[in-house]
């Protein structure tokens, strides 16, 4: 008796995944599926060479909203926080402090006597020269906005 039971249940089993497999799709979630395949056409498409050329250019003036234009190593340590202003976005505003201020700022950061991980860890490797450099840059922002 066992045996029948189990055999029936096998063949039932069977059965109902040889139709939902005739169906297709059913593991994505129906509709879900035709978005899954969508996106994977879309992955496919080529991008045209003056499309390649718009997006690269969008995302260079995205680097240079400000007013003004600021350096590639201001932009990579500093805007992400800053802003590409300076005038903050999760860091505090440094628009219109003098490069004095910001330089003795960031040898604190680096030092450790001004506390804050982020800041201390981004300037742990960097070299008082280019600290310089930063706090000059930062500080001319002001002459810059016309």
């Amino acid at each position: 008796m066992k045996n029948i039971i189990v055999g029936l249940s096998t063949l039932i089993i069977v059965g109902l995944m040889v139709y939902v497999a005739s169906i297709g799709k059913a593991f994505q979630g129906g509709e879900a599926g035709k978005i899954i395949e969508d996106i994977k056409t879309f992955k496919k498409a080529e991008v045209s060479q003056k499309e390649n050329t718009e997006l690269n250019s969008l995302k260079d003036r995205a680097g240079n909203v400000s007013e003004f234009k600021v350096s590639q190593n201001f932009k990579s340590k500093c805007a992400s926080c800053h802003g590409v202003d300076g005038k903050g976005i999760l860091g505090p505003n440094l628009f219109g402090k003098t490069s004095q201020e910001i330089y003795t700022s960031l040898i604190e950061y680096k030092s450790g006597r001004k506390e804050n991980p982020i800041m201390r860890g981004l300037l742990m490797k960097i070299e008082e020269s280019e600290l310089k450099e930063l706090a000059d840059e930062i500080g001319s922002f002001k002459d810059k906005v016309k």
